[in-house]
């Protein structure tokens, strides 16, 4: 019984003031309605009213409170949002026929021939979006046509292109720090008070942890042990959210 109840306090853990919330990069809780204005979007778009169809479907990835990580402006003939998602940021208009959008990653001239190469083949990898120069810079790019489309057929392009876009800049951060990334200021630093407020809710989790464990004989609750401190882990990666160089170290050892 007392397995169940830790795997129960962990799983839904009871409610404490200024507590990090979970969610790796995103601090913010999903929209309500999310499911009701997705079913609208497909309701909108079986009714041939795509740009009403997207305007619900944005708005079910809004979040309670803020939002920041999506804008949209909609206006008579099109929509125009933007997403960010880690270090990269999509932008995109969406008309009544098509859905365009491009995430910027680097200067073409900042990057050597074996990571243009590497770009290419990237691009045998991909779904939907793809990676191509545009004036000089490297850029991702997604064109969805509007003919048939439904809620799942914006979803899954637009994940795969704004996941890749950021882990792309992430690569270049952690492997090449001396290229410069393009449009990348929105990344924030903590601050010494977010720096101190973390570490506190790291040390008591990892005190937590230890007690909940203290009695145990190890043999005979090897799993419930292992699976503590796999959760512990876990609770401190999204805690943490490593970038760059600890990202990289972390990833290789």
């Amino acid at each position: 019984m007392e397995f169940f109840s830790m795997l129960h306090n962990w799983m839904y853990p009871p409610v404490v003031p200024n507590v990090p919330h979970y969610g790796r990069a995103v601090h913010s809780l999903p929209n309500p309605d999310e499911h009701e204005l997705f079913e609208k979007a497909s309701e909108a778009f079986i009714e041939g009213d795509r740009l009403k169809g997207y305007y619900f479907f944005l708005s079910s990835l809004t979040h309670i409170g803020d939002s920041k990580h999506l804008t949209y402006t909609a206006y008579e003939d099109k929509i125009i949002f933007e997403l960010l998602q880690g270090c990269a940021i999509i932008r995109a208009t969406v008309t009544q026929d098509t859905l365009i959008a491009t995430a910027v990653i680097a200067k073409s001239s900042d990057l050597h021939v074996a990571l243009k190469r590497r770009f290419l083949e990237r691009n045998f990898q991909l779904t939907y979006a793809r990676f191509f120069d545009n004036d000089g810079v490297l850029t991702l790019k997604l064109y969805l046509e509007n003919a048939t489309i439904t809620p799942h057929k914006i979803f899954f392009p637009l994940r795969e292109m704004a996941l890749n876009a950021d882990f792309e800049k992430e690569m270049i951060w952690g492997e090449f720090p001396e290229i410069p990334l393009l449009e990348n200021d929105h990344v924030r630093y903590l601050t010494h008070d977010q720096y101190i407020h973390l570490h506190g809710w790291m040390l008591r989790w990892i005190d937590q942890t230890k007690k909940s464990l203290e009695g145990l004989l190890a043999n005979d609750n090897t799993g419930m042990v292992s699976f503590s401190y796999l959760a512990l882990l876990l609770k401190l990666d999204y805690l943490l959210i490593p970038r760059k160089k600890m990202a990289k170290d972390i990833a290789e050892k």
